[in-house]
């Protein structure tokens, strides 16, 4: 089921900062133009009224994912530099970093 490139990027780009805004709710949302291909995406999203633990936050997210259908991997999260790895058909896949007051993305749209 393609999309094209436009399309998917930007069903991609829309799915991600939904997610982003439902655990940080008053979040400034960049989304970050790649100079590696038009399918590669960086968004990141920081809200400074957040007083939640970076832990908190991981958790939030992860809830958030699987709430909106993502497949979430978080087996990344114990390493040195903790990820979240997450895919959904049809739409991307890519990983989450998060660390109090901010979560960032960055992925590859699935424009299949």
């Amino acid at each position: 089921m393609g999309h094209g490139p436009d399309g998917g990027r930007e069903r991609f780009i829309e799915e991600i900062i939904a997610v982003m805004n439902a655990v940080l709710k008053d979040a400034t949302v960049m989304d970050l133009p790649s100079p590696i291909a038009a399918e590669a995406v960086a968004i990141t999203a920081f809200d400074e009224s957040e007083k939640r633990q970076t832990q908190e936050l991981t958790d939030a997210l992860i809830e958030a994912l699987r709430a909106a259908g993502w497949s979430v991997d978080d087996r990344g999260l114990t390493g040195d530099e903790p990820s979240l790895y997450v895919a959904k058909l049809d739409v991307g896949g890519g990983s989450f970093a998060v660390q109090s007051p901010a979560i960032s993305f960055s992925g590859v749209v699935d424009d299949a």
